[in-house]
Formats: structure tokens, C-alpha cells, sequence
């Protein structure tokens, strides 16, 4: 059976109208980005909480460089291990996590539709790669998202 492109999500997403564009970040500095590493995640119900602390040890690391730029000069190089050089607790998952938090303070972004991200993910050895975005505002719903 022959795959209809037109009928797929990805067809749908890269030809949605774009309402506004904006460079977020032209990576000239690291002035938004702080790297962070959370300590080890407390097995609890997690129907009820879950417990993550900010790591006494900071494994992750951040530099501006001149490889693969996309709008400006330069891009975000995010080093951290996959795993650290300790036993994980019988809980589970020991060694925490790491990466980068973008802060924009204040900023009224409903005129947009869409963030794009350029990612070059050099990890041999994974079986996976994997993003996490989060996207926090004030506490109000301030989109009319379509």
C-alpha cells in the first residue's frame, strides 16, 4: 500500500501557516541559558509527587561555538554523561538529569504559532534521543492556539 503524504501529520506541520517569526535566541551569547543537573529523582507515588533536587555536583557543561550556526555566528554546544561513574540506588535511576534552561522573562509570545529548534544530537552509543521542552508562563492561559 502506497503512503498518501498529503494525509500525514508531518504534511500538516511543515505547510501550517506561519502567523509571526522572531529569532528567540541568536546564540551570540549564552544570556538566557543557564545549565543545570538535578540530583537523583526519590522513588515516591508518583500519582502523588515527585521529588527532584538540584544536584550538589554539576555535570553539565555549556559553550557558544562556531560549528553549525544557524541565524548569527554561533550555536549551543550541551555536554553531559548519559550516566555517571557510581551505582544507581536500588530506587532506581540514579544519576539524576542535566541540560539547559532558556529564560525569557515577561515576554508576550501570542502572536506566534510555532517554535522551531535546531538540534544535532552527537551521542554515539545511544539507543534514544530525546527532548524535553517545557513551556511556563505566569499561571494564565494566554493562548488562542488553532
Amino acid at each position: 500500500m502506497k503512503v498518501n503524504v498529503q494525509n500525514s501529520a508531518l504534511y500538516r506541520w511543515l505547510n501550517k501557516e506561519v502567523l509571526e517569526r522572531r529569532i528567540l535566541d541568536n546564540m551570540e551569547s549564552p544570556g538566557h541559558w543557564v545549565p543545570f543537573t538535578s540530583g537523583d529523582i526519590s522513588l515516591v507515588d508518583s500519582r502523588v509527587t515527585a521529588e527532584i533536587s538540584e544536584s550538589k555536583n554539576m555535570v553539565t557543561e555549556m559553550n557558544l561555538s562556531d560549528e553549525k550556526p544557524h541565524n548569527g555566528n554561533k550555536s549551543l554546544i550541551v555536554k553531559f554523561p548519559a550516566k555517571m561513574n557510581r551505582p544507581g540506588p536500588k530506587s532506581g535511576r540514579g544519576w539524576g538529569n542535566a541540560g539547559v534552561r532558556c529564560i525569557f522573562e515577561n515576554e508576550d509570545w501570542s502572536k506566534f504559532n510555532r517554535i522551531s529548534l535546531w538540534i544535532y544530537p552527537d551521542n554515539s552509543g545511544a539507543y534514544q534521543n530525546w527532548l524535553e521542552l517545557r513551556l511556563f508562563n505566569e499561571g494564565l492561559e494566554k493562548c488562542n492556539c488553532k
